[in-house]
């Protein structure tokens, strides 16, 4: 009998603990969630058009091409007349009212520091979520750079061929060695197993604030890239 009590007691302890943590959980401003959101959805998703690139330069004509002018204006130049456009200035010039004195200076306004206003702020740059397709798609153009964000161990057992290992906690010690003679604007993927690991963000945030411009994270992994057939590499140098 005297067990019974025991365990009626633990039990409304723990009734009374969990309501007053879903209470605490429905008045925060930020409640936990109740199912666990997929990581693709607490990070924004950068455009194909982001991360693979388009050419902003439109297709020259055969013409232009061969005599490397992209202007498609064939009009001839016309070669103006002296005289006519002498009469023509002093006409224009007998019309005009004359102007003041150009030489006069002056007086400057004075501008008060608070209305002057400053140079457009410069673009916030964050790391986003890119899709394994296109990710590949730079793979396919050798236009981005892969960097593993796992273990060196994990990144010699198989890896993105031709990825740089950066183990994310060593971020600081490798970092010059890893990336350091990459140019800041160059486009960086990083990775690590799957969905569900948060090296690969963890890095792309430290890149972005090492001022690095173009840095997305490849939300499938390394485990998706793997199932999708896609080149791997083992060991250092591959």
């Amino acid at each position: 009998m005297r067990n019974c009590k025991i365990i009626l007691g633990a039990a409304l302890i723990m009734l009374q603990g969990m309501a007053a943590g879903l209470g605490a959980n429905a008045v925060n401003p930020r409640p936990l969630p109740w199912v666990r959101i997929p990581l693709s959805r607490t990070h924004k998703m950068a455009d194909s058009r982001e991360v693979i690139g388009v050419n902003p330069q439109p297709p020259m004509s055969a013409k232009n091409a061969a005599d490397g002018s992209a202007s498609t204006d064939q009009r001839q130049p016309v070669t103006p007349n002296p005289a006519a456009s002498a009469q023509t200035v002093d006409s224009k010039m007998a019309d005009k009212p004359a102007e003041p004195d150009k030489d006069k200076p002056k007086p400057m306004r004075e501008v008060s520091p608070k209305t002057q206003t400053a140079g457009p702020s410069a673009p916030r740059v964050e790391a986003l979520f890119t899709t394994l397709t296109d990710a590949k798609a730079t793979f396919d153009q050798k236009s981005a750079v892969f960097v593993d964000a796992r273990h060196k161990d994990d990144y010699d057992l198989e890896h993105v061929q031709g990825a740089i290992s950066l183990f994310v906690e060593d971020m600081d010690r490798l970092y010059d060695d890893a990336l350091g003679s990459v140019l800041k604007d160059r486009t960086l993927i990083t990775y690590c197993s799957d969905p569900q690991c948060g090296l690969a963000a963890k890095l792309a945030d430290a890149l972005v604030a090492r001022g690095h411009t173009r840095v997305f994270i490849m939300l499938d992994g390394m485990l998706g890239w793997k199932d999708a057939g896609y080149p791997t590499g083992k060991g250092a140098g591959q």
